[in-house]
């Protein structure tokens, strides 16, 4: 109990006093000359001599009149009390839905256990309180906005479900602190595991930050790796299981290779105890997956596939110092597998013996050299390369592209460049686009096809644009082939794109549920796989199995943590969320009883 206004309690003298005072001051009388007084002895004191005061007497309804009148002070004083719930203000809430918040610790699991404190919260907010709802997933969204309509708040918190994937929680809170900065008294309010890494680059500004822990414990074995290789003994299939939990478990591993069993055994695990195995598998097997027998808290990495390493996707390297916008563009195919570095290996540099191991090499700028990879995508580099590079073209302006399965789908009109590179093409390279002053994208094509931008990503408008994508899509179909497996591997969350055939149609089945997909630009892209498992693309008359695994391992490590690193300062999970709420309304309920027994006291009396 608290007291917004503690200093109302002075009043308390004038009014007890005054009470007091009207009960030690005596009438003055009329004097009445009376035969006798042994007519009234109730009444002997009244026939002392007047004066203006008499002794203090002990009276009930005295004592009732001074309690109304404390009562009236302390509703003044507007006394307030704890109670749970969101107090007044704006309060933005974020809800954790990465891998970890699916575990089961919590019944019947930390992400429905967070969803139903949320509804709690919703419901005893304050009216008029503004509330919004974030969801932290791989990309953040507002699940509704500021509002102060729980009804439409509760219908719009039943759309949320938790993802295989890692949250962004870094973003969710910049996102958060932008919508919540513009109100006064403002708070954010954060329901996670902790399971994510340090929140770099985050300024709270006005905000407070809360957060509320959901979880309990770490009890969990991970599937951490699988996969195949060949040897001179055929093909072996190898996984490490390990017990990321902190108590002893029981891991039963079933391995298979095309849906047969090939191997199932178990070993008790100690708290950080790896376990591998290794065993044959037939060497015409492709598809490989290894279950764990559900009896952790966590499922997601109790399930894990892979595809047989001759048949894997394509290999990618991106060299540079860090592109996001290539990274996700290049991604985006199903067969790729993407490594980044700030230099080419020398194992992968032409003048090296042996084989490498990359299919395409992409170069961000900076300076090229001759690679061993059958295909390379060059944006505003110099080096190596084919077509010869000039000076510095400021601003040019776009001319068009030409016909090619390069450019199909590719609408560049309007491209703003800042900067580009003079090209002078070989004579055996091609002009696939145009600046009105000279070569924009040029491929020259051979035992070894190259393909130049004039610019990089980062130097234009290019990343920001539809073609963008499709342009890396068509790259990387014209580099490796536009062969399509009847099985994809691909980390939960991911989005990727299929070419889509003249007159095709594709359909989506993920369990139950089933999706049509539609075609845009000559591709259908499928970006709803956010769970562990197989589902089934239909496309035209063919079925592709597409098999997702967890994301991020660092997901398994489920331990909840009670202190995060939110920006440059420190946070600790609090307790309960509670609120002040003012209880003068029943102190005045209050005073209405006494003023009640005022009244049969003075009635009974008389």
């Amino acid at each position: 109990m608290s007291w917004l206004n503690p200093g109302a309690a002075l009043w308390a003298i004038p009014a007890v006093g005054i009470i007091v005072l009207l009960y030690i001051l005596r009438m003055l009388r009329r004097d009445l000359i009376v035969p006798a007084t042994f007519l009234w002895p109730a009444r002997t004191e009244e026939i002392r001599a007047n004066a203006p005061f008499q002794k203090l007497k002990f009276n009930w309804l005295m004592m009732v009149q001074i309690l109304a009148a404390l009562l009236l002070v302390a509703a003044l004083m507007r006394p307030q009390s704890r109670q749970s719930g969101l107090g007044g203000g704006a309060t933005v809430i974020i809800l954790d839905s990465s891998a970890s918040m699916g575990a089961t610790d919590v019944a019947p699991s930390r992400f429905a256990e967070a969803t139903s404190r949320i509804g709690s919260l919703i419901d005893s907010a304050e009216p008029g309180a503004p509330v919004a709802l974030i969801e932290a997933g791989a990309t953040p969204r507002v699940v509704f906005p500021m509002s102060s309509d729980p009804a439409a708040q509760r219908r719009a918190l039943e759309t949320v479900s938790t993802t295989d994937a890692a949250s962004d929680m870094g973003e969710s809170l910049r996102l958060a602190a932008e919508l919540v900065n513009q109100q006064a008294g403002g708070r954010i309010i954060v329901f996670t595991d902790g399971v994510f890494g340090a929140v770099e680059d985050f300024a709270p500004g006005q905000a407070k930050v809360e957060v509320q822990l959901v979880g309990e414990r770490n009890k969990n074995l991970a599937i951490q790796a699988l996969g195949s290789t060949r040897t001179a003994r055929g093909q072996l299939l190898f996984a490490r299981v390990k017990n990321v939990g902190t108590e002893p478990m029981r891991a039963q591993l079933t391995m298979r290779a095309d849906n047969q069993v090939v191997d199932a055994s178990f070993k008790e695990l100690s708290p950080g105890e790896e376990w591998p195995q290794t065993v044959s598998v037939p060497p015409d097997a492709t598809l490989f997956t290894a279950d764990l027998a559900d009896e952790d808290d966590f499922r997601a990495d109790n399930h894990r596939a892979a595809l047989a390493a001759d048949s894997q996707q394509l290999r990618v390297l991106l060299v540079s110092t860090g592109n996001l916008f290539l990274e996700r563009a290049i991604a985006l195919d199903p067969r790729v597998t993407l490594d980044m570095a700030p230099a080419v290996p020398d194992q992968e540099r032409a003048e090296t013996p042996g084989a490498g191991i990359y299919d395409i090499v992409v170069f961000d700028a900076g300076t090229a050299v001759p690679v061993k990879a059958k295909g390379v995508l060059a944006f505003g580099a110099s080096g190596a390369l084919p077509a010869k590079v000039g000076a510095v073209k400021e601003t040019p302006v776009w001319s068009g592209s030409e016909s090619s399965p390069f450019t199909a789908g590719v609408d560049w009109n309007g491209l703003y460049v800042g900067r580009a590179l003079a090209l002078t093409p070989a004579p055996t390279s091609r002009v696939l686009a145009r600046f009105e002053s000279g070569p924009a994208v040029v491929i020259t094509e051979g035992s070894q096809t190259v393909i130049q931008v004039a610019f990089g990503t980062m130097q234009s408008d290019m990343p920001l644009r539809p073609a963008f994508p499709i342009f890396i899509a068509n790259v990387l179909d014209g580099l490796a082939g536009e062969t399509v497996q009847d099985q994809i591997v691909i980390p939960a969350g991911r989005s990727f794109s299929l070419p889509a055939p003249e007159g095709s149609t594709a359909r989506l089945v993920s369990g139950q549920d089933a999706t049509e997909l539609e075609e845009t630009d000559g591709r259908f892209v499928v970006s709803s796989l956010k769970r562990v498992g197989e589902s089934q693309l239909e496309l035209g008359d063919r079925k592709i199995s597409i098999h997702v695994n967890l994301a991020d391992s660092t997901e398994s490590l489920i331990q909840p943590r009670r202190e995060l690193n939110l920006g440059a300062s420190a946070v600790n999970a609090s307790g309960q969320l509670t609120r002040w709420s003012e209880a003068w309304r029943w102190v005045l309920l209050a005073l209405l009883g006494v003023f009640g027994l005022e009244w049969w006291l003075y009635a009974r009396r008389s």
